[in-house]
């Protein structure tokens, strides 16, 4: 990544045309991407930074399509909470482009770590480690195309969640994403009624932003 960055300037200055090129120099090696742990963490970085936001470029849905065939292998270190956070990470630069069945897939795989405890609706999908919530809960967050009605549910979940000191203030940033009326990529009919955006909002602001950054932003 280092010799890229040398090479073709700072990563942020890239535009979407080389990103996709670069896509595919990692995506033709996917299967050899499982060699050390820290090939895998890069790897997995490397291809969702060159996929985000997943759509505007020609060809997107057939990558999106491409590298959802990987999902269902999921990781080789599942006990590296990095490569975790790698991987839930890429899944939040690439859900642009990912249709609403991939989505559900992605939300119900993670359903269980979000529900408040006492709550047994979902279980825990198998194989999936629990490392990496904030990463989780910001994919969850991005994941428009979802029906309605599961983004009020996560969002009564976190609202729940959020009224217990430990839980991860970031969850306010999500809260406001779910809640957004204007959709960055996902449809107008999608997002959630106005009466429960208010009550969102209201909460919101009854906070200290001053000790709460994430409920301004």
């Amino acid at each position: 990544r280092a010799q890229l960055e040398q090479t073709l300037g700072a990563r942020d200055t890239w535009d979407i045309a080389l990103l996709r090129e670069l896509f595919g120099a990692p995506f033709e090696r996917a299967k050899k991407r499982r060699r050390p742990a820290d090939h895998e963490r890069l790897w997995l970085n490397l291809a969702g930074y060159c996929m985000r936001p997943g759509f505007g470029h020609p060809l997107d849905e057939w990558r999106a399509e491409q590298l959802w065939t990987l999902f269902d292998q999921g990781i080789q270190y599942s006990s590296e909470s990095q490569i975790w956070s790698e991987w839930w990470t890429l899944w939040r630069r690439a859900a642009g482009g990912l249709p609403e069945a991939a989505q559900l897939r992605l939300l119900d795989d993670m359903a269980f770590v979000f529900q408040p405890s006492g709550t047994s609706r979902y279980r825990k999908a198998a194989g999936a480690a629990r490392a990496g919530y904030e990463d989780m809960m910001r994919l969850a967050a991005s994941l428009e195309r979802v029906p309605v009605e599961r983004k009020i549910e996560v969002g009564e979940w976190l609202l729940t969640r959020l009224k217990k000191p430990s839980e991860n203030v970031q969850s306010w940033w999500a809260l406001g994403r779910i809640g957004a009326r204007a959709p960055f990529y996902g449809s107008a009919h999608g997002v959630v009624p106005p009466d429960i955006a208010v009550a969102w909002l209201d909460a919101i602001l009854a906070l200290d932003w001053k000790k709460i950054d994430p409920a301004a932003f």
